[in-house]
C-alpha cells in the first residue's frame, strides 16, 4: 500500500463532494462544486492510496481567533475525512502529520476540534500532540 499526500486542486472536487455528501449547513463548502470554487485551496490536502482518492484534510490560516484571544496567527484544521474503506490503516494519522509538519514551517498556532463523543478523532488528535483547551456548550430549545 502506497500512501501519497498532495496538494488538492479542482480536479479533486468530484471525489470530495461524493465522499463528503451535502454537508450539514448551507455554508459548508465541501458539499458542492460551486461552494468549493470559492474557498482558497492553499490548505487542501488529498490522501491517495495506490493512486486512488482516500480522503482529504483542509485548513485555513487566520488572525486573532475569537476562541483564543492570546493567539495572533493561527491555522485551523476544519476537516479531516477518510473514506470508510481506508479507515484504520493509518491514513488519517499520515494526513494529519503531513499537515502539522507543513504548518509548523509557519509562525502559527494550530487548532482542530471535534465533538466530545468522537473518541476516534480525539485519540488521533491527542496522539499528534494536541491538548484540549476549551469546550463549547451547545444549547437546544425544543418547540413547545
Amino acid at each position: 500500500m502506497t500512501v501519497t499526500i498532495r496538494q488538492g486542486n479542482p480536479h479533486d472536487f468530484k471525489d470530495i463532494i461524493t465522499h463528503f455528501g451535502p454537508g450539514d449547513s448551507p455554508w459548508d463548502p465541501f458539499g458542492s462544486e460551486e461552494q468549493l470554487k470559492r474557498i482558497p485551496l492553499e490548505g487542501l490536502r488529498i490522501a491517495e492510496v495506490d493512486g486512488d482518492y482516500a480522503g482529504f484534510l483542509y485548513w485555513f490560516i487566520g488572525e486573532n481567533p475569537w476562541f483564543d484571544r492570546k493567539t495572533k496567527r493561527y491555522a485551523y484544521i476544519t476537516e479531516l475525512h477518510i473514506l470508510e474503506d481506508y479507515q484504520n490503516r493509518g491514513i488519517g494519522t499520515r494526513l494529519l502529520e503531513y499537515a502539522i509538519n507543513e504548518l509548523r514551517t509557519r509562525p502559527v498556532t494550530i487548532f482542530i476540534s471535534t465533538t466530545e463523543g468522537n473518541i476516534v478523532a480525539r485519540t488521533l488528535y491527542e496522539k499528534a500532540g494536541f491538548q484540549p483547551f476549551s469546550k463549547t456548550i451547545h444549547y437546544r430549545l425544543s418547540p413547545t
